[in-house]
């Protein structure tokens, strides 16, 4: 799955370790870790909302990916981001799961957390559009 994300979207930054890839699952599960660095804080300081919805979305991919097959063409559609606490300067881990696959839409849900947590730091829900065959 790395080498299809690292061909079509090498700017992702699974090659770089700016994203790890920790678990994937049939189905569409996927585990996605974003280690801590400083140019994703904002004043506070604190992980900023634009990284963790791009971590949301990065993991959504993949677990769209595992659940359709490589489809370079799979693109978002709708992105809700729904920030519940402050997420601090940790490494953050979002674990999504396709909720529902049809022909032309794929529905997601991730949960967002500080490395070693359980509690929420963000829900994130997202819809894929697939390409017409």
């Amino acid at each position: 799955m790395l080498a299809f994300v690292d061909e079509h979207f090498p700017q992702a930054g699974f090659g770089t370790g700016q994203f790890v890839l920790e678990a994937l699952e049939a189905g569409g599960f996927c585990r996605v870790r974003m280690p801590f660095r400083p140019e994703w804080l904002r004043p506070g300081p604190t992980v900023s909302g634009p990284a963790i919805m791009y971590l949301g979305d990065i993991a959504a991919w993949i677990s769209v990916l595992k659940a359709v097959g490589p489809e370079p063409a799979a693109v978002t559609s709708t992105l809700n981001c729904t920030f519940l606490r402050a997420a601090g300067q940790n490494d953050l881990v979002c674990e999504t799961r396709v909720l529902k696959r049809g022909k032309k839409l794929v529905a997601t849900s991730g949960e967002v957390c500080r490395a070693g947590d359980a509690e929420l730091v963000a829900h994130v829900t997202t819809t894929y559009a697939l390409p017409s065959r």
